[in-house]
């Protein structure tokens, strides 16, 4: 006599390593079996697709003397994906408050410079401020790198201190920092980079004059 099953319930739950596991209920006869499928787990099991992130890293150049009083700043943010497989992106960049009696004419920002394929875009309306720090969107394959490029130009005032114009890992209201961060909705990172301005130094030559 042929005996006919059927599914009577199916749970799915999540093990500890982020991989689910179907439990399934076929019923044959008046006796339920149960049976499990794990997608990941040992070596004989179907390893489950984890998720993957995008990372980035910033970096400073250094500064550009422009005038007796200016100096124009430069970071990269360059987004990459080893994840293997092509991730959305969202990357922020947000600039540091200026050291003290030093001035800025605002940011601009230029990109993506692409290798390996994808495509980005620059949001609108960036600035780096406050509600404003979301810099780019953007599908990155793996394998691939999208680089932007962040810049502004900073009048440094008569009675600025040299001292706070120069990087330091101890106090970061010393030198110019700039933190990048990226997501894609799942994971990311954050890094900061800082770069330093030194004025050159004023001699002054004193002569009497021959009478």
């Amino acid at each position: 006599r042929a005996v006919c099953g059927q599914v009577h319930r199916g749970v799915s739950t999540t093990n500890d390593v982020g991989c689910s596991v179907q439990h399934v209920e076929i019923a044959v006869g008046v006796e339920k079996i149960r049976r499990s499928h794990r997608q990941c787990g040992t070596a004989n099991d179907v390893a489950c697709s984890q998720p993957g992130t995008p990372t980035v890293a910033k970096a400073a150049q250094s500064a550009v003397q422009v005038s007796a009083t200016q100096w124009k700043l430069t970071y990269t943010v360059t987004v990459t994906n080893t994840s293997g497989k092509t991730l959305a992106y969202t990357a922020s960049d947000t600039p540091a408050a200026l050291p003290a009696n030093v001035t800025g004419s605002g940011w601009t920002a230029t990109g993506p410079t692409v290798t390996g394929g994808g495509s980005g875009a620059l949001t609108a309306g960036w600035t780096g401020g406050a509600g404003h720090t979301e810099l780019a969107t953007g599908l990155i394959p793996n394998g691939a790198t999208h680089v932007y490029t962040v810049t502004t130009t900073v009048t440094l005032g008569t009675s600025v201190n040299p001292a706070d114009l120069v990087c330091s890992e101890a106090s970061p209201t010393k030198g110019f920092w700039n933190t990048a961060s990226v997501t894609n909705g799942i994971g990311g990172n954050d890094s900061s980079a800082c770069t330093s301005v030194t004025p050159p130094k004023v001699s002054i030559v004193k002569s009497d004059a021959t009478v």
